[in-house]
């Protein structure tokens, strides 16, 4: 007889064990406040989420939600899909035709932060965790900027600069022979060790597929340094996490400035661009650089060939007296000098010129 209840306790024990692996998570009762005519936030509160990951799991909290003004609950549900919390929120009932406001908290048991990357409640992003674990480390949203090669099956190969960029789970590649979108561009995951782009066929006319970032690559991550590579058609990229956001200045479009800012002698060594930074290294003769001021500047017109031409100067008021020779780089945010309507734009910056594609 103890035989029988030790077997039957086992079998028990397994079916609550398997039943519990295959719950989803579940959400805690809603709490929220009374109907409020206004919204009772500061304006820069209002409408807000916050987003708190504890013990139990993920607590929401969104201020001023919109209810009609009869509602008497308000109803949750969601879905977890490789990393993306989509929830959805609705008043009950909604008959009436005035509105309210109310303030919504819950709790979503069983979901850990390092199993989200991105919240959406009603379709709006409220959260984004910003960073994609492998066991080779974390892939960070940003900005990537490094070299190319592919080589086919046939023994063509290529080799270029590009820029890539990594946000909300989407990416989009440029500086390929065949410009944007040729380059790529559409949606990424991580999946064991592997970063895996979907491409959404936006190309060009003239795109050349082999050229199209697209699949599954192999991949690792030093916090700073991106690689990523695969076999077929011999991929391999080498790129830096940089940030466009941090130019040193901004690009000047003023004909007066053209015309009238300090021209000190210097030699334009090198440019490139990365994302929307202008990157220039030059030289010219000095003390130490500290004092070197500089510019650049767009004359304000347009050259309609194909592509489009602007002219700009760079200028640098240099008072050392120094003789040493020094070199220096200077960054300029450009995204100014796009053009409504146009892909990209030659810069005739000097005496040299640079393509800019965006």
């Amino acid at each position: 007889m103890k035989k029988v209840v030790v077997l039957l306790s086992l079998v028990v024990f397994l079916a609550v064990s398997c039943a519990k692996k295959e719950q989803e998570p579940a959400s805690a009762s809603v709490n929220f406040t009374p109907c409020q005519q206004t919204k009772v936030k500061s304006a820069e509160l209002s409408g807000g989420v916050d987003v708190e990951f504890t013990s139990e799991g993920v607590k929401i909290t969104q201020f001023d939600f919109e209810v009609t003004c009869d509602f008497s609950a308000v109803n949750v549900t969601h879905t977890l899909i490789n990393g993306v919390l989509r929830i959805t929120q609705q008043s009950s009932p909604s008959q009436a035709d005035c509105i309210c406001y109310t303030d919504v908290s819950y709790t979503i048991n069983g979901i850990s932060q390092n199993e989200v990357n991105v919240i959406f409640i009603n379709g709006e992003q409220v959260y984004c965790y910003n960073d994609y674990q492998s066991d080779e480390g974390y892939i960070k949203d940003g900005v990537y900027f490094g070299t190319f090669t592919v080589t086919s099956a046939e023994g063509y190969k290529h080799t270029g600069m590009t820029t890539l960029t990594l946000k909300n789970g989407r990416y989009t590649c440029t500086g390929n022979p065949n410009r944007l979108p040729a380059g790529g561009s559409g949606s990424f995951a991580i999946e064991n060790g592997a970063i895996i782009f979907q491409d959404e066929n936006v190309w060009t006319a003239d795109f050349d597929w082999n050229l199209i970032l697209n699949g599954k690559y192999i991949y690792t991550f030093d916090g700073k340094n991106l690689k990523f590579s695969k076999n077929n058609f011999h991929y391999e990229y080498d790129l830096e996490l940089i940030d466009k956001e941090k130019c040193d200045s901004e690009v000047i479009i003023s004909a007066t400035e053209y015309e009238n800012a300090p021209n000190s002698p210097f030699s334009i060594v090198e440019m490139r661009i990365v994302g929307n930074c202008l990157k220039i290294k030059f030289g010219a003769s000095g003390c130490d650089g500290n004092t070197w001021v500089v510019k650049l500047i767009d004359r304000g017109s347009i050259a309609y060939s194909n592509p489009i031409q602007r002219t700009l100067r760079f200028s640098l008021d240099n008072q050392e007296v120094c003789s040493a020779a020094l070199g220096k780089e200077v960054s300029f945010d450009i995204k100014d000098l796009q053009v409504q309507g146009e892909k990209r734009v030659y810069l005739n910056i000097s005496g040299s010129s640079i393509l800019y594609e965006y």
